[in-house]
């Protein structure tokens, strides 16, 4: 039976785990194939309920699995060979969100939502089927050392990130026990040599809102949607009202997302009870849903700017869409990094999940963004975004001011 399905709107460095294409694995092909039965589909259908398409009858995957065991030169492992067939079963959507995950990498993927891990806390995904850095978490060892937005992985500890090596391998790579260290070739956007970057892992608890008064100014800064934002946001909503905050900024850079009834949930501050935030449309045939605000709109009234750069994607997307649809409210940064689906955490039985791409998402006005991104209303670049000073910072500060009262 399936456990609670979870649906989210990330990209993190966990869930770039997710995305591995066919990785050689194994189990016996008669636990394999129950596996492929677990989860029931409402998709238009070739074969009879229950009975599997010919390319995966099990007479032809026993001869396969024969002719490696024969033939194949090295070491086998048998689970190993059978969890690489079912990642090969997702990935061939050709959808690089849609993935499965083991139950050790499932398990891992839950601790990222909840908050905290070990590592060196940057999002990684595919994007033109290169290895890039979303986003380095604010106050992260990857922040410090200088690694940015949409920087691609050339190289972990010397050996070349390409086709063959799979974004679980590449995440169990990065990751490690704190206090070691980690070598990352990156290839940087308009750059012409290659840059090292040698990393210490820490401990990252992710500390998902902060919250900071400014001469009556204050700057909000939401850097995941997880499973306590809601909570941080509805104490740091109290605080702006009980020091009668003037206006907000609410900073979005480097935020990849989470699931997605948070981004909701958070909007609910900030725009009416009833607003639409998102609207996801599902294949062909299936209705579309909307997803409106439930919040108490406590923070409405407040004047309010957006910042937003490369890093931001997925949730972080929504509600600056919806902000600037919804509110006419200034978007100010960079573009940001355009991925415009949503998914569903389906457990199976054995903990292992199945990450499926279930809608794409789009604006109250129908905009949608998949690899195109959110343009600002006032562009700003940030060249050295871990320099002072910060010049989008400085200029939302800028434009808040011209909008609060005296």
């Amino acid at each position: 039976m399936n456990l609670p399905i979870k649906r989210f709107s990330t990209a993190t460095v966990i869930i770039a785990a997710f995305l591995g294409g066919v990785a050689v694995g194994r189990l016996d092909v008669q636990t394999l194939k129950p596996a492929l039965r677990t989860t029931a589909s409402s998709s238009p259908r070739l074969t009879a309920p229950g009975e599997l398409p010919a390319p995966l009858d099990t007479d032809q995957m026993r001869e396969v699995w024969d002719v490696l065991h024969d033939k194949f030169s090295g070491p086998l492992e048998d689970e190993r060979l059978a969890r690489g067939a079912l990642r090969g079963i997702v990935a061939g959507t050709g959808d690089p969100y849609s993935a499965y995950a083991d139950p050790e990498e499932s398990k891992q993927f839950e601790e990222d939502l909840d908050g905290a891990f070990s590592g060196i806390g940057i999002e990684i995904g595919l994007r033109r089927s290169l290895v890039t850095v979303i986003a380095p978490l604010r106050g992260s060892p990857a922040e410090r050392v200088g690694i940015r937005a949409r920087d691609v992985i050339v190289k972990i500890d010397g050996q070349s990130v390409d086709q063959r090596i799979t974004l679980a391998d590449i995440v169990s790579k990065i990751r490690g026990k704190p206090g070691t260290t980690v070598r990352l070739t990156i290839a940087r956007e308009g750059g012409e040599e290659l840059l090292d970057f040698t990393v210490r892992r820490e401990r990252i608890a992710i500390e998902s809102v902060k919250l900071e008064l400014r001469d009556g100014l204050a700057l909000l800064m939401i850097s995941a949607f997880n499973e306590d934002t809601p909570r941080r946001v509805d104490q740091a909503a109290r605080e702006l009202l009980a020091t009668r905050a003037r206006g907000i900024v609410l900073d979005l850079r480097n935020n990849p997302g989470g699931l997605l009834d948070v981004g909701v949930a958070v909007a609910g501050h900030f725009l009416p009870r009833g607003t639409l935030v998102v609207e996801e449309v599902p294949r062909q045939g299936l209705p579309r849903t909307e997803n409106r605000t439930d919040g108490p709109g406590d923070l409405v009234s407040l004047p309010l700017v957006v910042l937003v750069n490369g890093g931001s994607a997925s949730a972080s997307e929504i509600l600056a869409a919806a902000f600037q649809e919804q509110r006419d409210i200034s978007v100010i940064g960079e573009r940001t990094f355009g991925k415009g689906s949503v998914q569903e955490l389906v457990k199976l039985s054995d903990g292992a999940t199945v990450r499926v791409t279930v809608a794409r998402w789009h604006t109250p006005r129908g905009r949608e963004i998949d690899e195109q991104g959110i343009a600002p209303s006032i562009e700003v670049k940030d060249e050295n975004p871990t320099e002072d000073p910060d010049e989008i910072l400085e200029k939302g500060f800028e434009v808040l001011r011209q909008r609060v009262r005296p």
